[in-house]
């Protein structure tokens, strides 16, 4: 919503944006705002805040005023509204303002242009960010295979009933992920977690499942994040291939190589 500030486009920012960073934070900021105050439990007496906003810095606790003098006045059920306002507009915009700075200008940079301001939010951000929407069928259908694998191979097979929560007969299910997993598997082979614009199948370069070596039960699989490339043993069973996958996104999500 920054970025589009100066289109009309943009509506201002909320309660319900902190919400996406925080969702404790904003919990507890509509409790503030609902509560039904009576003499004998003012908001001032339940919830004992003033104008100040509180954070860790480097360990250290540090309060500073959303208002002059702020430390000094209470918030209080005539003021509340006010209160929120200005702290959603301390964390989202004036707290980080040094670091926004640097971002929007980068942005500026990479993406000026008439066509940014045309965009909502929600376009923008799929655009960046792509969609949390994940169909792996429509990443099997674009799939590309290397050095003597097929979409029949049995390896592979296994990986799409793996990754789409298939099973054969005899199965109980206990060889498949649920979504959370699909996601870390997606972020190992890709290095993101989301699917572009349009979906799994608008991926590109597709995904291409590479053989690495022969029947190497223990050995790990491995990925080229930058032109995503699965690198996967030729293992003898679906089990074993179950518990590499989930050693290998389980240890190697947070950047390059394992934890």
């Amino acid at each position: 919503k920054l970025l589009l500030d100066s289109s009309e486009n943009c509506p201002k920012l909320s309660l319900k944006d902190l919400e996406n960073l925080s969702p404790t934070t904003a919990s507890s900021l509509r409790s503030l705002l609902y509560y039904d105050e009576t003499p004998a439990a003012s908001v001032e007496d339940v919830f004992c805040l003033t104008f100040t906003a509180g954070f860790s810095h480097f360990g250290e606790h540090i309060e500073l005023p959303l208002i002059v003098d702020g430390s000094s006045i209470a918030v209080t059920a005539s003021n509340r509204h006010e209160y929120v306002d200005r702290y959603v507009n301390f964390v989202l915009i004036e707290g980080v303002q040094k670091q926004w700075s640097a971002f929007h200008k980068g942005f500026q940079v990479m993406c000026d242009g008439k066509g940014v301001s045309l965009l909502r939010p929600r376009e923008l951000e799929a655009l960046v960010n792509g969609t949390t929407r994940l169909d792996f069928g429509e990443l099997k259908a674009n799939a590309k295979y290397e050095a003597g694998y097929s979409e029949s191979t049995p390896v592979v097979r296994w990986l799409w009933e793996i990754l789409e929560g298939t099973t054969k007969s005899g199965e109980n299910g206990e060889y498949t992920f649920p979504i959370e997993a699909r996601r870390k598997f997606l972020k190992f082979v890709t290095g993101c977690d989301r699917s572009p614009v349009g979906g799994l199948r608008s991926m590109r370069p597709p995904i291409t499942v590479q053989r690495d070596g022969g029947a190497q039960n223990n050995k790990l699989p491995t990925s080229h994040t930058c032109f995503n490339y699965l690198l996967l043993p030729d293992y003898e069973s679906k089990a074993i291939l179950y518990e590499r996958l989930v050693t290998a996104i389980e240890n190697a999500s947070e950047g390059f190589g394992l934890r």
